[in-house]
């Protein structure tokens, strides 16, 4: 269980002897070290074939993210959102604004698993001009899940449930 002081702590102390202090929701943090190995070949290919998914899911969310960028973390989730190293988690952004101490918002990176089925079955319906409104609640939703995960509220309730009920 994560802490709401921790962030505030490791911006104080940010190591312990050799060990620097990386928080897990940072856009840059390294996970090569665990997990499964992929060849680099593999990675440029899945990379070169995400494009255009990335590309529309960008478009789609416009200004309520930074960046779309493939994952190298996510093993069973489709999404997840990440933070710049210097900016702000989710998790601290709520508590300051229910605090009333800021009153800005910093969007953050949607990374996406290249391996997950949902986002297997978007690059392939990315193409089809038939299955654009469909792919664009898809992405509104990946959204509204990521920041679920993050323990914030949907940015609009009532759309977040039309769109459940459709799909």
């Amino acid at each position: 269980m994560i802490k709401l002081f921790d962030e505030f702590w490791t911006t104080m102390a940010p190591s312990y002897k050799e060990h620097k202090f990386v928080s897990i929701t940072s856009s840059n943090i390294d996970l090569s070290a665990f997990g499964k190995k992929k060849d680099s070949q593999t990675e440029e290919e899945s990379s070169s074939n995400l494009e255009p998914l990335l590309k529309f899911v960008k478009t789609t969310l416009g200004s309520d993210i930074k960046d779309v960028k493939i994952s190298h973390r996510l093993n069973s989730s489709p999404v997840c959102l990440v933070q710049d190293e210097e900016g702000m988690s989710a998790r601290l952004q709520q508590m300051l604004q229910q605090g009333q101490k800021i009153n800005l918002t910093q969007n953050q990176t949607l990374e996406i698993n290249p391996d997950h089925p949902l986002i297997q079955a978007m690059l392939k319906e990315v193409a089809l001009k038939e299955k654009q409104s469909a792919l664009t609640d898809k992405c509104w939703l990946l959204l509204d899940q990521a920041m679920i995960v993050e323990g914030m509220p949907v940015r609009n309730g009532q759309d977040f449930a039309a769109r459940l009920n459709i799909h």
